[in-house]
């Protein structure tokens, strides 16, 4: 399930960088199936036009203004592509796809945050009259606990660091920049849900991020 989940997002953030061609390419199999179709329904079927192309190829004069109108297309293609990739928007559109990418994994680090504590939490007496400081068994369990805690909140700031912090991709790293930098697999999700987590009452924005990772003083002074 990991490799399937890694597949699918690479193939995500591959659609999302290929968009236009893949659109364009989209839009010629729509028009050509519309055409056959209406084609057959007039009881025009491929072999009609082949015999069509197959007359016209004979004809000496309809040859050369076949190649004319197949290079001017061609050319057509080319134009509006250049021009689709350098007039229209589209460093805006990726930088907006790259910011709903980072929120929804920074979504789900803090939902994960609040599921690790909490089990955590579960391994820990339900209060402090029923500790018993001379029980190994019971200062090993707060040792867990503790160890778990710590590594939830590392892994935590390690993955809000790459939130707050987006990758630069370098143009002369062109192979790695179809690995996506944000993906969160399905188990994951479904886990969350599972316990709870599919989604939380508040938005999760970078601000909050930050105020995760370093929290303001009135809110230290005050645990002091």
């Amino acid at each position: 399930m990991r490799v399937l989940g890694l597949i699918a997002s690479t193939l995500s953030h591959w659609l999302q960088q290929r968009y236009m061609e893949v659109g364009f390419g989209c839009s010629i199999v729509i028009s050509l199936t519309l055409f056959l179709e209406i084609s057959l329904a007039a009881d025009r079927d491929l072999i009609y036009w082949r015999d069509i192309l197959t007359a016209a190829l004979e004809s000496s004069l309809l040859l050369p203004i076949a190649l004319l109108g197949v290079s001017a297309g061609c050319k057509l293609i080319l134009m509006a592509h250049l021009v689709a990739d350098h007039c229209f928007p589209r460093l805006w559109l990726q930088n907006c796809l790259e910011r709903r990418r980072r929120l929804v994994f920074a979504d789900f680090i803090v939902r994960r945050l609040l599921l690790q504590l909490e089990l955590t939490a579960r391994r820990l007496p339900p209060s402090a009259k029923d500790v018993d400081g001379a029980d190994p068994a019971m200062l090993q369990s707060y040792e867990r606990a503790r160890r778990s805690a710590y590594r939830a909140v590392e892994i935590f700031r390690r993955d809000a660091q790459t939130v707050l912090q987006p990758r630069l991709v370098d143009s002369n790293e062109e192979e790695d920049s179809s690995i996506p930098h944000y993906f969160v697999l399905e188990e994951e999700e479904r886990a969350l849900r599972r316990h709870g987590y599919g989604s939380l009452d508040l938005p999760v924005t970078e601000k909050l991020i930050r105020q995760l990772l370093r929290p303001p003083k009135k809110v230290l002074k005050s645990r002091k």
